[in-house]
């Protein structure tokens, strides 16, 4: 009995504990300018570089940021770091942008779901088109 009781708590560690961290992350999506089937992002003459978009989680107790996507190593987690807001993203997206020889980014959207209560998911999102 006791040892059924020692296995199931540590089913529920590892299911909890797989949650947490696979729940908090972030995320980078590039659709390139020749993959768009022909298309243009704008018509304004400019050469289209990128759709770029990006996404981030975390995991918060009270307004204490626990385990939090990274947008700067993009899959990686931080610990105790309140990195999921849309300053981050936005600069995530002109970091990439940037990197992929773009000198402007248009058409920038973005969505921020804070959470509340005692342990909540805060997650934002954003993306643009960057062109040069």
């Amino acid at each position: 009995m006791m040892i059924k009781k020692i296995n199931k708590m540590f089913l529920f560690g590892t299911l909890i504990s797989s949650a947490v961290i696979f729940s908090s992350c972030s995320s980078m999506e590039v659709v390139k300018g020749n993959e768009l089937n022909g298309m243009k992002l704008q018509n304004n003459g400019e050469i289209d570089v990128a759709h770029i978009s990006v996404a981030g989680y975390g995991l918060y107790f009270l307004k204490f940021p626990l385990i939090t996507g990274n947008f700067e190593k993009m899959g990686s987690v931080t610990f105790f770091s309140d990195d999921i807001s849309v300053k981050e993203a936005t600069k995530a997206i002109t970091r990439k942008a940037r990197k992929m020889g773009a000198d402007s980014v248009i058409n920038l959207t973005s969505t921020h779901a804070p959470g509340e209560g005692l342990i909540w998911f805060k997650r934002v999102q954003a993306s643009a088109n960057a062109v040069k």
